[in-house]
């Protein structure tokens, strides 16, 4: 049987259990439409930020696409260092836990995330203070308003 090396890539270089690779034939696949040599270098662009084996295969598993992301470029590279030097986190440890953090832009993430720091409040579980509505992100993670929010990114 003639395998794709992209699946042959996945289950033989990096050890993704079946059920990950699966599950990118399934939700990803436009992954398997790329070059393999594109694929393997934003696994390496990765593996530069810190992820381990085993990160790789956490991240991999909750967002199979993320093979399909290169972030050593813009905007992806961008939300790492804002990550990092803004939010003082990780993208090592971040990413396994909160793979989907790249797929929010720039702007949603930074008027977010100042807005949290002005309440001096935590920036922990980016996803989840990412994901949630205006209302839920103002009034449970910044403990504040959505018209003090609407203010505060009006004025950025």
């Amino acid at each position: 049987i003639k395998m794709d090396p992209i699946v042959r890539y996945m289950m033989d270089d990096l050890r993704l259990p079946h059920g990950v690779v699966a599950r990118a034939l399934t939700t990803a696949p436009d992954v398997f439409g790329r070059k393999l040599e594109t694929i393997q270098a934003n696994v390496e662009a990765l593996r530069a930020l810190g992820l381990t084996s085993i990160d790789l295969t956490r991240y991999l598993a909750a967002f199979p696409g993320g093979l399909k992301i290169d972030v050593s470029k813009d905007p992806y590279r961008a939300k790492l260092e804002y990550l990092e030097h803004t939010l003082g986190q990780k993208p090592s440890t971040t990413l396994p836990v909160h793979p989907m953090y790249l797929t929010y832009s720039l702007s949603r993430i930074a008027s977010r995330g100042r807005f949290l720091q002005s309440r001096e409040r935590s920036t922990n579980g980016v996803t989840a203070w990412l994901s949630a509505n205006d209302d839920i992100f103002a009034e449970k993670f910044a403990r504040s308003t959505t018209e003090d929010f609407g203010v505060f990114c009006a004025d950025l």
